[in-house]
């Protein structure tokens, strides 16, 4: 049986970290959820401590329960409004889709995160975010977060990957209705998303408190027939179709944490991304980067509705990954 590693690296923070109290793993986990308030448009954590709770439980729920939870509430978060040109290179989980805001901002505390161009910012107040969004290079506080895409490979090549990164091995294109003029592909990709946030240890020294998702996305995008047109998501009603199993694990230095498993099923019409979790992880203190292994196994059977039935692709690996 041939596995899938993924490998973290870790992305410089900008910014000199501040010494904190030890988190564990087991207060992350059992930190109350409540009380999560919303401030100036966007939704406010007291704490990291309550940020990264928050984000634990968010872990498991699946992109509908994700939606309804949105839509509850005032806020227009990414998942509501869409994830625009500007944001797109994060490539977010849907559970940060959820709770950033439709100008990429969420507050810890006293300090506001905003997105933009590659880097996460953090900022004191109004006055500062509105100088940084002016001009960012007066920022003194921010963390570089990279995605890079690997290209087509054999199916069970093993393949080593930077931060926050995509494996799209699995892509198909096509005509839609055999019109050259309606250039469409489908995507099925894992996607790395993982956050370090400065930390610091009484023994350690400094390190990391981390967030990391591992995710499947099944999607649809075209392009435009212009020379320099890039793929972009496309809005077409489709039939998904899957049955897929498998397990991840992650691990800090070769000590593996409990394996994660999991079993999907449904049968949908729907437009838009599809995104299903295939694990997720939140570490009050570590000084190395994590590394995913994953596997999984099964069928997904994709197409457009009212496309004709040659353009249907169904993609089946026993492991696709």
């Amino acid at each position: 049986m041939k596995k899938l590693s993924i490998v973290f690296l870790l992305f410089f923070l900008f910014s000199s970290c501040e010494q904190q109290e030890e988190l564990t793993s087991l207060e992350i986990a059992t930190k109350k959820t409540d009380n999560l308030t919303i401030k100036d448009k966007r939704f406010v954590f007291d704490n990291q401590e309550h940020f990264q709770s928050f984000m634990q439980s968010f872990t498991n729920k699946s992109e509908q329960e994700l939606e309804n939870w949105s839509k509850s509430n005032t806020v227009k978060s990414l998942l509501i409004t869409g994830v625009s040109e500007e944001f797109e290179q994060f490539n977010f989980p849907t559970a940060f889709k959820a709770i950033i805001n439709e100008n990429g901002e969420y507050q810890i505390g006293n300090s506001i995160v905003w997105y933009n161009d590659g880097f996460k910012y953090f900022v004191n107040n109004e006055e500062e975010l509105k100088s940084i969004k002016e001009n960012p290079s007066l920022s003194t506080k921010k963390a570089k977060v990279e995605s890079k895409i690997v290209g087509k490979m054999p199916s069970l090549q093993r393949v080593v990957l930077g931060a926050n990164t995509i494996d799209a091995r699995h892509q198909r294109e096509f005509f839609q209705n055999n019109n050259s003029g309606s250039k469409r592909k489908y995507v099925h990709e894992l996607v790395t998303y993982t956050e370090y946030l400065g930390a610091y240890h009484p023994i350690f020294g400094n390190g990391y408190t981390i967030i990391s998702y591992l995710y499947l996305n099944i999607k649809l995008e075209y392009k435009g027939n212009r020379r320099r047109s890039r793929w972009k998501p496309a809005g077409e009603s489709r039939r998904v179709f899957y049955s897929l199993s498998g397990s991840s694990t992650i691990s800090f230095d070769g000590l593996s944490q409990p394996t994660n498993s999991f079993n999907f099923s449904e049968d949908l019409t729907r437009s838009g991304d599809r995104q299903l979790s295939l694990g997720g992880f939140s570490t009050g203190f570590e000084t190395k980067s994590p590394v995913w292994t994953v596997e999984v196994n099964g069928f997904i059977d994709h197409s457009v509705v009212g496309d004709v039935a040659s353009n249907r692709w169904f993609h089946e690996g026993y492991p696709m990954w």
